[in-house]
């Protein structure tokens, strides 16, 4: 079972356009979302992605399939976790680590009793964030480093889950943040048991 990234992209009118391996190390079952609010500072990578093992779980061969087919070629940031029984579930596109993590874990859990996270997708040159800072998938970095919506009042909020929003052109800053909030909070996941990974508005870029 997998889960990818939702997004929303809309205008005014509201018309929609819509490393290296540590073999020995064993995860946690249960991590934290790693946004630490209010949001500061946009952290920048790369487009480029790099797989970290975590675990020296065999994989059955289902979950090798999908792990070499589905999960090692996705976009970052991603997990995949794995149940000793032969059963997987991964996520690919979350705008944080710690949600890649929580949801991988939710989607093998829905289906198998115990589970742990077994690889991790990470960007290239992945730190640990801190207070302030927010990590993006590639994708919704794209949209955040696109400067030419960006009129007098725009804004863009973020899910860590994955979920985005960007809008432009209304008339006061106040209604551009209310909409992008409620834009990209119709587009979180709620069908998983996982911690509430509330929409934020991000610091904004290449404003005119």
């Amino acid at each position: 079972m997998f889960i990818d990234l939702l997004f929303a992209f809309s205008m005014a009118v509201h018309a929609p356009i819509i490393a290296p391996g540590l073999p020995d190390m064993q995860a946690p079952d249960v991590l934290e979302v790693d946004y630490i609010l209010p949001a500061q500072r946009v952290v920048p990578y790369g487009t480029d992605g790099v797989l970290r093992q975590l675990s020296n779980v065999a994989l059955s061969p289902d979950a090798q399939t999908a792990f070499d087919r589905e999960f090692a070629v996705a976009p970052y940031f991603g997990a995949f976790a794995v149940s000793k029984d032969g059963g997987w579930g991964y996520s690919t596109g979350s705008n944080s680590l710690g949600a890649a993590r929580e949801v991988a874990l939710a989607e093998c859990l829905s289906v198998n009793s115990v589970c742990t996270i077994h690889t991790e997708l990470i960007p290239v040159g992945y730190v640990a964030i801190g207070p302030g800072d927010v990590t993006l998938s590639p994708e919704t970095a794209g949209h955040y480093n696109d400067t030419t919506t960006n009129t007098p009042f725009f804004a863009m909020a973020v899910s860590a889950d994955g979920a985005y929003s960007k809008v432009w052109g209304y008339s006061s800053q106040a209604e551009a943040d209310a909409q992008a909030l409620a834009d990209c909070d119709s587009y979180r996941i709620t069908d998983l048991p996982i911690p509430a990974m509330p929409c934020v508005l991000l610091p904004r870029a290449g404003k005119k």
